[in-house]
């Protein structure tokens, strides 16, 4: 669970129905309803609650818990819900004991299951730098110097999807019996090495 200063506790119930209008895309809200037993804002970050002045793009952060009936989840409802409400959401997802944290920030970011609570710090001058900050904390990402998060982020998923796409390839080749096709495939493979050696170090 997310330990937040005491003076952003807050407990409002969101009603499905609420829910429904902002889960546009179809099948969306039946997804929500099939995984999601109960939504409630638990803590808001905001002027008013932190005395943190507002961002030229973060107003308030809210905290947005969902309790599941299933310990799956569907993360792409993080997107719809961050995209169709424009709000800046961190989101707890818990079922039973467990406790995972999820938010969308070029994409969906989440972590395994929490083994202890978190504490968060509030820091920086405005709330568009403690909603970077935030984030940085909980998904324990190292942002290199001279880049902002968002680059960072986009970074780390290219050099994902690069790794991804060698192991596949990888896989590939060792099953690969013409000696023909397992060359080309070992080049291709080795292109993608460099690349990934340059978004390294780039």
């Amino acid at each position: 669970m997310l330990i937040l200063p005491k003076s952003t506790e807050i407990k409002v119930v969101v009603a499905k129905q609420k829910i429904k209008k902002m889960l546009i895309q179809k099948d969306s809200f039946k997804t929500f309803d099939n995984e999601v037993s109960k939504c409630c804002i638990i803590n808001e970050i905001s002027e008013n609650t932190t005395h943190i002045s507002t961002g030229k793009e973060v107003k308030i952060i809210y905290i947005l818990q969902f309790i599941l009936k299933k310990e799956s989840f569907t993360y792409k409802l993080i997107e719809y819900f961050s995209k169709n409400t424009s709000q800046h959401i961190i989101f707890v997802l818990e079922y039973g004991n467990s406790c995972k944290v999820a938010v969308y920030k070029e994409k969906v970011l989440y972590t395994q299951n929490l083994n202890d609570n978190i504490t968060l710090e509030l820091k920086g001058l405005d709330l568009s730098k403690v909603w970077d900050n935030l984030i940085i904390d909980i998904f324990d990402i190292k942002v290199e110097q001279g880049r902002t998060l968002k680059e960072q982020v986009q970074k780390n998923s290219e050099y994902d999807k690069l790794v991804l796409k060698i192991e596949k390839l990888e896989k590939k080749m060792r099953k690969e019996k013409q000696p023909l096709k397992k060359r080309e495939l070992y080049e291709k493979c080795n292109r993608l090495k460099k690349e990934l050696e340059q978004l390294k170090n780039g």
